[in-house]
């Protein structure tokens, strides 16, 4: 038979005990059905005097099948169930005292089982919840604390609905707990029961009653001089960095000249060395600048740049290739690693400018500008670069000072949590490009990465390799060039977990990210800005030279520049030219260390004069610009001395005609304004307009 908690109620009233059945235990044991109990509990009904009819148990007619209603379920008394022949119904439940004892016994197992079930499953689903009133705790004790106070939520709960006693269900958690053996929790009933009453009963809470009971005392320890504490502390935030052991036997030599008494080595451990406070108060004196300190030393958090040009950060790395072949001054072979000075976009990460050296010098950081500017096309809002060798050389004062009267945004900086994009990108690029390049050797020494350095074997195969292939300046910088633009051209979901649904590449979101702070720049600006200049004399009605790389180049200033031309004739102006295409040139006049824009002037190629190739027609424009230009010179200097008095009138015979007419026509118009000086009373009136009395009296006489 199998029985269950709520299938038989044993009910005592007036000194007498009565034993139910639920309606699902005489269902299963006597195989009637539920339509079958409809009908009898109607015949008992009707039995019953309707005073009676509304009570949960219906008083004892005489009559079979006498039931209850308790909890919405149908109980039907042991004593009133029919045993007629041939289903003997009461026979098949047997003695009463026997299936009392037996569902006493069954029940009582399986509540224990279901009740330890339910609390271990409760505890494990609620004890997180108050982990964090325990923060600073150990965390075997944290968790334990935690589970506790689950525990008792658990009791809160089910005080109402477990079945029984009001003290049932402390007994039976006493049960389990003894066998579970809880920490921070009580095993004995009434001390569960009295938990449950202070929360009842007071404004405490759950984790006010669940604590740990000897915490704070410190009547175990045996070692609480604050000198040694002092000694230790000293030690440990030296910037020497001495070892644990090496400051334990310091201060063991100190006790014995003081006549203390040595603590343990764990003692130290335990006190001092493995305390959160005392890398909180000694770690930055103890690392000093180095990255250890840094998860120590507080930091600000900022947002990324939200538009392209918005920023650009520039700085230098070494290109972790092989050394190549290569000479000095005097023509010794040398081994040589590149650097790479790198403009890099801090939104988009795209790679703008970037210029391949031997070493970071005062021209490097001009260059990688100046391709970033003209491969970008605008001007960022700001710069931030570190204080590399030659930033305080007069070329690049003078470039950072031209910078800033555009608009830009300089800012040095030693720090390299200030330029921290491009200083990420150089190892994210080592892994992602670099890595696969044949002539890659590694990490930096400092690396402690598996993967950070390739064999010692591997790199002197290489090397013998890479020489007898004659890899040189040119091999390694095409190579650097070619790793550096497939970079650019590398989606980021193809090598980030963080941005896996990301598919565009750095150039591509530069392209297509909005520049609302950029500063537009012209070609004549950024000539100004970054190419290369010579100061120059114009002579012969507009003409100069420059010689660049032992060639001379030839320019002659268009005649539309005519005042250029009569005014620089034998100055000195500043002519700045690219290397790359010297076909166009600008003239600009110094004016401190700024330059004022004058005119350009386009490549003048000699004339082939002899032989059938003679440029006759060219000769003839040459000409023509000449011939031009003495038109305006001479109109010029008539235009200036016709501004001669009428001694031109005075000169007989050789009187000009226009000079006399244009005095004439000047004299004609020319009036003389009449002006009042300050506090006078003279007004400009014609004689017919004059009143002397007027005058007169304005005198007071």
């Amino acid at each position: 038979m199998n029985l269950l908690a709520n299938d038989v109620i044993i009910r005592k009233k007036d000194g007498k005990e009565s034993v139910w059945l639920s309606q699902r235990l005489i269902m299963e044991v006597c195989g009637v059905s539920e339509e079958y109990l409809w009908k009898v509990r109607s015949k008992y009904k009707d039995s019953v005097r309707g005073t009676y009819l509304k009570a949960t148990y219906l008083p004892n007619t005489g009559k079979s099948w006498r039931w209850a209603k308790v909890n919405n379920g149908f109980y039907y008394c042991i004593d009133n169930i029919p045993d007629r022949a041939p289903t003997h119904y009461r026979s098949l439940f047997g003695d009463k005292e026997t299936l009392k004892k037996e569902w006493k016994t069954q029940t009582t197992t399986t509540n224990l089982k279901n009740l330890e079930n339910d609390f271990n499953t409760y505890i494990n689903e609620h004890y997180k919840e108050y982990l964090s009133y325990y923060n600073g705790t150990e965390e075997v004790k944290r968790q334990s604390l935690a589970k506790a106070c689950s525990a008792v939520a658990f009791m809160m709960e089910r005080k109402n609905t477990y079945p029984g006693t009001k003290s049932k269900l402390y007994n039976d958690l006493s049960i389990i707990l003894q066998k579970n053996k809880l920490p921070y929790l009580p095993c004995n009933p009434l001390r569960l029961k009295e938990k449950v009453n202070i929360l009842e009963q007071t404004d405490h809470c759950i984790t006010d009653i669940i604590y740990q009971p000897r915490k704070g005392m410190q009547n175990s320890l045996q070692y609480t001089d604050p000198v040694l504490f002092a000694w230790t502390l000293y030690l440990r935030a030296s910037g020497a960095n001495f070892s644990n052991m090496y400051i334990i036997r310091e201060v063991w030599k100190a006790c014995e000249r003081t006549g203390r008494k040595k603590p343990s080595i764990r003692w130290f451990g335990e006190t001092i060395f493995e305390k959160p406070l005392t890398n909180f108060l000694t770690a930055e004196k103890r690392f000093g600048s180095s990255k250890k300190s840094n998860i120590y030393r507080s930091y600000i958090p900022f947002e990324d740049a939200l538009y392209a040009g918005d920023c650009w950060q520039i700085d230098a790395t070494r290109i972790n290739m092989i050394a190549h072949e290569t000479k000095d001054n005097e023509g010794n072979k040398i081994q040589k690693h590149l650097m790479a000075v790198v403009v890099r976009d801090v939104m988009s990460g795209d790679i703008l400018g970037y210029n391949l050296t031997y070493s970071e010098n005062k021209t490097s950081f001009a260059k990688a500008l100046q391709m970033a500017v003209k491969q970008a096309g605008y001007l960022p809002y700001e710069i931030v670069t570190d204080k590399f060798p030659g930033h305080n050389t007069p070329e690049n004062k003078i470039l950072i000072e031209r910078l800033e009267s555009l608009g830009v945004k300089i800012r040095f900086t030693h720090l390299a949590t200030d330029k921290a994009s491009v200083e990420r990108w150089f190892g994210t690029f080592q892994n992602v490009v670099l890595m696969g390049s044949k002539y890659y050797y590694g990490e930096g020494i400092t690396s402690t990465r598996d993967n950070a350095h390739r064999s010692p074997e591997y790199l002197e195969k290489l090397k013998k390799e890479s020489k007898k292939a004659g890899f040189d300046l040119i091999q390694a910088v095409e190579e650097c060039e070619g790793l550096i633009e497939r970079w650019r051209d590398l989606k980021y979901s193809e090598y980030s977990r963080k941005h896996q649904n990301f598919h565009k590449t750095p150039k591509e979101l530069h392209q297509e990210s909005e520049k609302p702070n950029t500063i537009e720049v012209s070609k004549l600006q950024t000539s100004m800005l970054f190419d290369r200049k010579i100061e120059t004399t114009i002579r012969n009605s507009g003409q100069f030279h420059i010689e660049v790389m032992g060639v001379k180049f030839h320019y002659m200033i268009s005649e539309n520049d005519y005042n250029i031309i009569s005014n620089y004739q034998g100055q000195r102006v500043v002519v700045s030219y690219d290397m790359e295409d010297l076909s166009e040139v600008h003239l600009w006049r110094k004016q401190d260390n700024f330059l004022i824009s004058l005119c350009s002037v386009s490549e003048f190629k000699k004339i082939v004069k002899y032989g059938p190739n003679a440029e006759l027609g060219r000769i003839s424009e040459a000409k023509a610009r000449q011939r031009r230009i003495k038109e305006m010179q001479e109109a010029d200097f008539n235009r200036i001395i016709s501004g001669v008095g009428e001694e031109a009138l005075l000169m007989g015979i050789h009187t000009k005609k226009e000079e006399a007419n244009a005095f004439e026509d000047e004299y004609n118009t020319f009036i003389i304004p009449l002006q009042k000086a300050s506090g006078d009373d003279i007004a400009s009136s014609s004689p017919d307009e004059f009143n002397a009395n007027k005058v007169i009296t304005s005198f007071n006489i």
